[in-house]
């Protein structure tokens, strides 16, 4: 900190990678050099997410895995981590045209032990009967809406 003009005092503070400020207080303290202490609180608060969100990984089903009518996607991610998941599909109907569409995309809350897993999912209906490819992808959002890279997962049918 240095006194910029008589009274009034400057200091500087360097956010670090994976430093996170969300709605934190900015407090200054200021000791003089015959020791008295002086403490102000600024009116506003402070947000700053300057980490680097953890991809999630996927524990079932493994990828390239043949699934049947019904799965539960399961993985892991940071404790307490905001997960977003989606199924997408691509099939042919009639042996001829190509069909694509999302089947599910939800979001998941990884447990205090980073576990999260979701609702069954009914990969029996609307697709034609032949056989299917699923996509699966998972990103971790943070507080602010920041993205981690997309985890990928190959599922067929």
């Amino acid at each position: 900190m240095i006194e910029a003009e008589p009274g009034k005092y400057v200091g500087r503070y360097t956010i670090r990678r994976n430093d996170n400020f969300n709605n934190a207080p900015v407090t200054a303290k200021l000791v003089t050099a015959n020791g008295d202490s002086f403490t102000y609180e600024a009116a506003d608060r402070f947000n700053a997410d300057v980490r680097t969100l953890e991809a999630p990984s996927f524990t079932g089903p493994e990828d390239g895995a043949k699934v049947g009518n019904r799965i539960t996607l399961r993985g892991t991610a940071a404790p307490g981590s905001r997960v977003q998941l989606k199924v997408d599909y691509t099939t042919t109907t009639l042996g001829v045209f190509k069909t694509t569409g999302t089947v599910y995309e939800t979001e998941v809350i990884a447990d205090d032990q980073g576990r999260w897993s979701s609702d069954p999912i009914d990969l029996s209906t609307g697709l034609g009967g032949g056989p299917t490819t699923y996509n699966v992808t998972a990103v971790t959002v943070g507080a602010n809406g920041k993205k981690s890279e997309t985890t990928k997962l190959t599922l067929h049918k």
